[in-house]
Parts: C-alpha cells; structure tokens; sequence
C-alpha cells in the first residue's frame, strides 16, 4: 500500500512538471501581435505597418519599443517596433519558438546576444554534508544541475506560477504591454556601480563555448538561416555589459565572442554592431547585467532607434 501511495504521489510530481513546462513555453509560442484576448476580440493592429522585432534576453528590456515608435511615427517611418525580450533567452531556447516569430512576419528581426548566453556552464563545488545541513536546496540544485549539464534558470528562467498565469491572461486579454509582451516593463531605480559591486556576489567568466560545433552557435545558425529563408532580414549586435562583468571576464573570451559573431556576420551577409562595452562606465544599471529601465537610461534606446533607421535607409 504505501508503495502504491509513494508511486501515485511521484506520478502526480511528474504530471504536473509536465503541464507547468508546457505551459510555461506556451506564450512565446502562440504570440501573436494582433491578438488582444477574448475579452477584446473587436481591438485590431495597425496592418499598414512592417514589424521590426528585438528579440533575445533579459537584458534587452530596457530597449523602451514605445519610445522608438513615438521616434519612427515622429519621422514618418512606417514600421513598428515590438520587444521580445524574454527572460534567460539564448539562442537554442530562441529556436523553439523562431516558426511563431517567422509566422507574424516581421521585416527585420534585431537578435541581440552576450558572451554570458555562451558561457561553458561549470557546477559549482560543494562539501556535501555541510552543505546538506546548513542549505539542502542549494545541494539538490548542484545535483540537478550536474546530472542535466545545464543551470536549472536556463528550464525555469522564471516562476512556473508566474509564467502559467501570464499565459492565461494573454489568453484572456492579450498581453499587459502591447509592445512588451513578454517582461512586465516597470520603471527601475538605477544603483550605483559602486553600490552593485558591493551587494552583489562577484561572477567571474572564464570560459565560453564559441566554436562551429558549439550548440548554441549551431542554434544561432538555425535561427538565422530560418529567417533569411523567409526574406526577414536580420541584425546582430552583442548587448551592453557593466563594467563589474567586463572586468570579470577574461579579455581572450570576449575577444573570442566578437570573432565568433563576426564570423557570423561574413557566413550570412547580415548586419552586425557591437554594445558590449560600450555603457559600462555609466551609472545607468539596475545590477551588473541589467540597465535599468528608467527614462534617465535612454541613451540605449536611442543607440537602438538609430541603428534601426540606418538599416531601414
């Protein structure tokens, strides 16, 4: 009997992981920008203009897409811009849902990358004993981490519970920010550098995994090859970093990651720009990785509008 109790009870474990995985990749694969929910089935997009769409990490979703299509509209420019930034993106978790961006049809699509989506992932050490006493989560963790090769954000960048909910709204009423469908864009507070370096634990990249056979390149490959197949022009541009990363990193990495994307760049004729560095001096950051988004930390937002414009003329 308790063996039955055991097996029911890992059963329902292993349904429920199952429906929440589903559900949790369930947005980005039926966005549709023209849907604005069951609730709001009367609402329609502006069908006269070309879509431009942003896509990669987190680390996008200070680019405010409402301030470049104020800019684009101020200049009679008939395109519009939507953010797809998506929490810990990368370029193989990006090729599950490439055939939904490709069905909404946008004319470009701007991918914007960083060594850190190519890190060579390293589980961290732990004397198991103590660390079982003292934080069992984190040795469960490492454990997964070990057996699936890969950190446990990459499967769930955000909380289940969240992701499932936005889902379900999406449904209901599309999404909370037309062009921002996938972060919630709230205003942050920008924090020192100084400040960040001294609340956040330090993180070191040592090594990255840029090489032809490398699945992430592979990915991006993919990527770029599925869209240059259905006339969607592409533009690469690495995304900025502060300078608490930069000087964590080890300058032969990065100048592996600018080889790899130019690389790119030549294999695929497409267009391509560097950020990485180039606001990591600025007291502009929310934390080390993150500008934040805040009307004060514009000046990305207008590096990306003139970008835009450039490509479009």
């Amino acid at each position: 009997m308790n063996y039955r109790i055991i097996f029911l009870f890992l059963l329902a474990i292993g349904v429920t992981s199952i429906i929440l995985l589903f559900s949790m990749d369930l947005y980005i694969h039926i966005y549709d920008p023209d849907w604005y929910g069951i609730l709001n089935l009367n609402q329609k997009t502006d069908d006269e203009k070309k879509r431009i769409f942003i896509i990669g990490g987190s680390t996008l979703h200070s680019i405010n897409a409402v301030y470049l299509n104020e800019k684009l509209s101020e200049s009679e420019i008939n395109f519009e811009v939507y953010n797809l930034a998506d929490a810990a993106d990368r370029p193989t978790q990006r090729l599950k849902s490439i055939e939904n961006i490709i069905d909404n049809k946008p004319e470009i699509v701007f991918y914007g990358l960083g060594y850190t989506n190519f890190e060579k992932f390293k589980a961290k050490e732990f004397d198991p004993l103590p660390t079982f006493l003292y934080n069992p989560n984190k040795l469960i963790r490492n454990n997964f981490e070990l057996l699936l090769d890969e950190p446990l954000n990459y499967i769930f960048p955000v909380s289940p519970k969240e992701r499932t909910l936005l889902s379900l709204k999406y449904i209901l009423r599309g999404a909370d920010e037309h062009y921002h469908p996938f972060i919630k864009f709230k205003e942050g507070q920008i924090i020192d550098l100084e400040q960040i370096e001294k609340i956040e634990d330090s993180r070191y990249i040592d090594a990255l995994e840029v090489s032809k056979n490398d699945k992430e390149v592979l990915a991006l490959n993919s990527i770029i090859k599925k869209l240059q197949e259905n006339n969607i022009e592409v533009v690469l541009f690495s995304f900025p970093y502060s300078r608490i990363m930069l000087d964590n990193t080890e300058i032969n990495e990065i100048e592996n990651f600018e080889k790899m994307l130019k690389n790119k760049q030549k294999q695929f004729n497409v267009n391509l720009f560097f950020l990485h560095d180039k606001y990591s001096n600025l007291n502009i950051w929310i934390d080390r990785v993150h500008i934040a988004n805040n009307p004060k930390t514009i000046i990305f937002t207008e590096d990306i509008l003139e970008k835009i414009i450039e490509v479009i003329d």
